[in-house]
């Protein structure tokens, strides 16, 4: 490796760099964030397909086989929902997390002062 590569790789590692950057998502400098936006994805995702079925349904009306496309309209918006609320609900709260040897877990101790692994007892 240059020299020049190490430089980078030690600042985008930089601990001091990642708490500032936290600080500034935490107010709010780098973007809105609010803890909204998992209700406006799921409302947007929801009225999507809500509307998706609704007009299907009403567009199987010019149509001669409005039973079959009434049918395939509907399913496909039940079963496309369904698979991405599954999807959305699993990483809304996921069951496993990402997972890390000892060196890493004392790494992050040691080089991130606000790391989530703490000495402090879970509440």
């Amino acid at each position: 490796m240059r020299a020049g590569t190490q430089i980078g790789i030690a600042k985008l590692w930089d601990p001091g760099h990642r708490v500032e950057t936290c600080q500034n998502l935490a107010l709010g400098q780098l973007g809105n964030l609010p803890e909204m936006d998992k209700h406006v994805a799921f409302t947007a995702v929801t009225v999507f397909w809500l509307l998706f079925a609704v007009i299907g349904f009403l567009v199987s009306y010019r149509f001669e086989e409005r039973g079959i496309i009434r049918c395939c309209v509907i399913l496909t918006a039940v079963c496309c929902y369904l698979a991405w609320l599954v999807t959305f609900l699993m990483q809304l709260n996921p069951l496993v997390g990402p997972r890390a040897n000892q060196k890493v877990i004392f790494g992050m101790i040691t080089y991130w002062p606000n790391s989530f692994i703490h000495d402090q007892s879970d509440p």
